[in-house]
């Protein structure tokens, strides 16, 4: 059973950095890495074979104070480089100034299973750029992707690790009154907690006559912030239909093994 559960493709951490030794940094990424492989100026001339993350699944490790930074044209794109030997081994493109974009020739090779390489038209930049737009953004993969895999102990969920959800809150259900409580008349319940819980629990306590089901009534549920809640909605077995509880979010429930799940959507 282990070995098998080994040989499951799944986000790794990877670490790299430059020549010399003083800027490393870890990324989290697929072992079967899909690279971009841009023919612009500066990329042609300086070989960086782009991977695209989003900035939250780069970490800089160290050799912040050796960093250099060149800018050329719009000056939107950050191009990194070590000033002891020249190496950029990250740097935030202009495509996807919300991301980081991490030079695959870089990382160390033992966390890397294989990788693909996508020729991306950056001479025409303006004409292509949008292809590479939801690389860096965060629940971005399409529902195709997004298949349960076993999990290892060590692992964080998958839903974070590969697809990108953030944690939100965690409901629990309660009979009992609760100080700070806000009536939600629309769904016949009171909340309270979360915004004093550093770890986003919320209480839920219903009234007798809440239209909620009663999944959601007895059992604790986790919530994530998904970037699209039709996409996320995709395939799954919906308990409660998006809905809007104030403006500017979007919410839903779904079943996943017997317990609710709820997502939200801001916009």
């Amino acid at each position: 059973m282990c070995s098998r559960r080994k040989e499951v493709a799944s986000v790794v951490i990877h670490n790299g950095g430059c020549h010399c030794g003083r800027v490393r940094f870890e990324v989290e990424a697929p072992a079967k890495i899909a690279a971009q492989l841009c023919n612009c100026s500066i990329c042609s001339m300086t070989a960086h074979l782009h991977l695209i993350v989003p900035r939250s699944r780069f970490r800089l490790l160290a050799g912040e104070d050796d960093l250099e930074t060149y800018t050329f044209n719009t000056g939107v794109a950050q191009h990194h480089f070590c000033r002891v030997c020249g190496i950029k081994s990250f740097y935030v493109p202009r495509s996807n100034p919300e991301g980081i974009s991490v030079n695959v020739r870089c990382l160390q090779p033992d966390t890397i299973e294989s990788v693909s390489v996508e020729h991306f038209d950056g001479r025409n930049w303006e004409a292509h750029a949008h292809e590479l737009a939801h690389l860096s953004r965060e629940g971005s993969r399409p529902a195709a992707d997004r298949t349960p895999r076993p999990r290892l102990d060590h692992e964080p969920p998958q839903a974070v690790a590969e697809w990108g959800w953030r944690y939100h809150h965690l409901g629990i259900p309660t009979t009992e009154g609760r100080p700070g409580e806000r009536h939600l008349e629309e769904y016949g319940m009171y909340v309270s907690g979360f915004e004093t819980s550093p770890y986003g629990v919320e209480w839920l306590r219903f009234d007798t006559d809440s239209p909620l089901p009663g999944l959601v009534k007895t059992i604790p549920h986790v919530a994530f912030k998904v970037e699209n809640l039709d996409l996320a909605l995709q395939g799954k077995d919906v308990l409660i239909a998006p809905n809007s509880p104030s403006d500017g979010v979007r919410v839903a429930f779904i079943v996943d093994n017997g317990a609710p799940i709820e997502f939200i959507e801001y916009s």
